[in-house]
């Protein structure tokens, strides 16, 4: 099945995938570098050493971590889709929620820490979960391609937080990072599961559905196929 993955045709397909992954990976990368224009305006109000506004900043990375090492685990047992949409969803909501929870350093820093892990799912995951289906002759460059989302997304709240915060104030920018919810519902719709995941798990059905689109050359050849995926490893680490 791997080999069937690699030599595939580079297809409208993928590329829904690398847009799609590559929306969740902005959004990630936005919402990691919100906190740094948050400081400017709680720091007077809030009495905040320099040691705890750079807490401030950094809360939310503890959570990353804690998210990026849970991920693997849970991914390999209940699947690559429903942990991305939890990923999406967890850091969307709360990322609407800090505004109106996040109004004292203590509260702050504990919805940071929530917020992260659900930050910490999506970009391990997704750039595994992108080079399972890319073909091998363009899985680097295009791997890279859906992975550069983190860079723009921490662009774009710059130009954002430059922008607009003196105006509509630091809240403002959480509530436009609460968009990884938005896209957490559209991948309910659009995010296929893994197909090896799929094959490893017994649901051949759904594993054969997914291969007819990535190589409808091969189609017929899938329709009675019992597909096999590679050895399971760890979904954050090489493909499956």
């Amino acid at each position: 099945m791997r080999k069937e993955l690699e030599e595939a045709r580079l297809r409208p397909y993928h590329w829904m995938l690398i847009v799609i992954v590559w929306l969740a990976i902005f959004f990630d990368g936005y919402d990691v570098f919100v906190p740094a224009y948050v400081i400017h305006f709680v720091t007077e109000p809030w009495g905040l050493s320099k040691a705890e506004a750079g807490l401030l900043v950094s809360a939310g990375l503890v959570g990353v971590g804690i998210g990026a090492i849970g991920q693997g685990f849970i991914a390999d047992r209940i699947g690559r889709r429903p942990t991305m949409i939890a990923g999406l969803i967890i850091s969307g909501v709360l990322s609407a929620a800090t505004p109106l929870i996040g109004t004292s350093y203590g509260n702050f820093l504990l919805i940071r820490v929530l917020t992260g892990i659900g930050l910490g799912v999506v970009m391990p995951l997704g750039t595994a979960y992108i080079n399972e289906y890319l073909p091998r002759i363009v899985r680097n460059r295009l791997a890279s391609l859906a992975a550069a989302g983190f860079s723009m997304g921490a662009v774009a709240v710059s130009l954002l937080g430059a922008a607009y915060t003196e105006q509509y104030g630091w809240q403002l920018l959480f509530y436009i990072g609460s968009g990884a919810a938005l896209v957490g519902l559209l991948f309910v719709f659009v995010f296929p599961e893994s197909a090896e995941w799929l094959a490893a798990h017994g649901r051949q059905e759904e594993a054969r559905r997914i291969m007819a689109r990535i190589r409808p050359d091969r189609a017929e050849e899938y329709r009675n196929a019992t597909l096999t995926a590679a050895p399971a490893c760890p979904a954050a680490g090489r493909s499956r």
